[in-house]
Parts: structure tokens; C-alpha cells; sequence
């Protein structure tokens, strides 16, 4: 608590709008916004790469913290957070997120490690977490990264690749498994949206795709009926949100799918009807 109030003793207002911007790199939306923007304007491979890593940091925090079952702290939130407290999903993911993409491009590093670290102390001036809970989630974070890092060169040694076939149906068949079977609460919304987008991206290797980031008006097309599909989909299954997790499983399911197969085919056709040339992606 000693450290909760250290930080809050910094009462300004504008050190508490820039926490709270930090905090939202790590809030829902910031990957409802990620996971199209990966799957539209960067390389399948590694987007799908990344899904996986954060799909799988984002279960394993819904384990952990159903298996600890921490509370947060009373009495001293500037915002309101629900579910138990260890370990913080914000820290550990952002330690994923931006390490992730710090060692694909081998470089940013310290950005990285800063924005990481920045993200968890917003956490804690927010009050809504324990500094054990911060420090957990990094460590954890951290030794998830190495462990995914060291399997892809694995695999980039192997004649596979994550959305390639074999691999795939693996994933798959788990993420179904995981999704539908799993006692934890809100799995198996993580595992659908991960179904869907590794199911689309697997297809995707069969179809003609545009690589959207080589064409200002191929990205807005994709951009336009990507969030128009999202729109409809939404209205469509809204219904069904209070259906129960096997409701939610197969919306975020049919959302993964439009993110990573039906929006990019969907532009890519309409590109090609009007007559725009952009050239293919590569896959890996």
C-alpha cells in the first residue's frame, strides 16, 4: 500500500489522464483495435505468430488468477477493475505485446521495456493493483516471450509454420478443446477469438490476398468493410451476449474469421473489380 500512495501522492490531474491513457494500451479495446490493424497491414505469419503468443498470455492470466483468487485493493481505485488482482493481465501482457514486436523487428528495445514498465505503473497509481500483481505479471510476461521466442525457432527450423496445415489443426483442435471444456471463467472467449483467426489465416494460405500496407486505398478499403463487417456481425450476434461463454466462444469465433479471412478476401476481390494493382502478400 506503501507504494500505491507514494504514487498517488502525485495528485494531478495531468499525470492521472496520462496514467490513464498508458493503462488503456492495455484495456479491451486497445486489442479489438490490434488485432485487425496485425491481420490487415502486416505479414500473416507473424501476425498469427503474435496472436498466438497473446492469446495464450491472456488464458494463462484467467488461470492464474483463478487459482490465486487475489482481491485488489479497497479503497484507494481511481477507476473501477473487476476480476481478481494477481497477476495484472496489463503488465504481464504488455511485456508480450511489446517485447514481441521489439525482437521481430531487433530493435526498440528499450522502448519496449519502457512502455512495459510504464504500462505497470499506471496500473498501480490507478490503485486497482498490488505491486506484487505488476512485478508477477512482468516476470510472467517475460517468461512466456522467451518460451514462445525459443519455440518459433523451432519451428522456423522445421518445414512448418504456425498457420501451415498440420500445425494448425493442432492449435485448433486445443483452442476448441480449451474453449469449450475449460472451468475458467471467460476462457473460452480467448480461445474463440483465437479459433477464428487461426482458422481464417490457415485459409487465407489458399486464396489471393493483397497485402493492404502497400496501397493507401487498399488499406482504406479494407479498413471501410472491415469495420463495416465488425459493425454488422456485432448487430447481427448481440443478442447472443448474454447467451454464456459457448455463446461468446462462437461470436468471437465468427469475428476472428472475418478478421483474418473474410475482410481481407472480401477487399481484395473488390480491388481487384475496380482494378487497383497491388501486390500479393507472402505468407512467411
Amino acid at each position: 500500500m506503501q507504494v500505491i500512495d507514494l504514487l498517488q501522492d502525485l495528485d494531478h490531474p495531468a499525470i492521472f489522464y496520462l496514467m490513464r491513457f498508458v493503462s488503456l494500451l492495455g484495456d479491451d479495446i486497445f486489442y479489438v483495435v490490434l488485432f485487425p490493424t496485425i491481420f490487415w497491414f502486416w505479414k500473416r505469419s507473424k501476425a498469427v505468430r503474435l496472436t498466438v503468443l497473446l492469446c495464450t498470455s491472456i488464458y494463462i492470466n484467467f488461470v492464474l488468477k483463478e487459482a490465486f483468487q487475489l482481491p485488489r485493493p479497497e479503497n484507494v481505485g481511481f477507476i473501477e477493475a473487476d476480476g481478481f488482482s494477481f497477476p495484472s493481465g496489463h503488465a504481464q501482457h504488455a511485456v508480450v505485446l511489446w517485447g514481441y514486436l521489439a525482437w521481430t523487428v531487433r530493435k526498440h528495445f528499450a522502448f519496449a521495456s519502457f512502455t512495459s514498465f510504464f504500462i505497470g505503473l499506471s496500473r498501480l497509481y490507478l490503485g486497482v493493483h498490488w505491486p506484487g500483481d505488476v512485478v508477477g505479471g512482468w516476470v510472467i510476461g517475460a517468461t512466456l516471450l522467451v518460451l514462445f521466442i525459443l519455440l518459433s525457432g523451432k519451428i522456423d527450423r522445421s518445414r512448418y509454420s504456425l498457420s501451415a496445415p498440420p500445425v494448425a489443426g493442432i492449435l485448433l483442435v486445443v483452442t476448441l478443446w480449451l474453449g469449450l471444456f475449460s472451468s475458467v471463467t471467460y476462457s473460452g472467449i480467448v480461445m474463440g477469438a483465437l479459433l477464428g483467426l487461426i482458422a481464417g489465416a490457415t485459409a487465407a494460405n489458399y486464396v489471393n490476398i493483397p497485402s493492404f500496407s502497400r496501397s493507401t486505398i487498399a488499406g482504406a478499403m479494407v479498413v471501410t468493410i472491415g469495420a463495416a463487417g465488425l459493425y454488422g456481425i456485432y448487430r447481427v450476434v448481440s443478442s447472443l451476449r448474454d447467451g454464456g461463454e459457448g455463446a461468446l466462444f462462437t461470436v468471437l469465433a465468427v469475428i476472428g474469421f472475418w478478421i483474418s479471412l473474410g475482410a481481407p478476401w472480401l477487399s481484395g476481390k473488390v480491388v481487384e473489380i475496380i482494378g487497383l494493382e497491388v501486390a500479393g502478400e507472402e505468407t512467411d
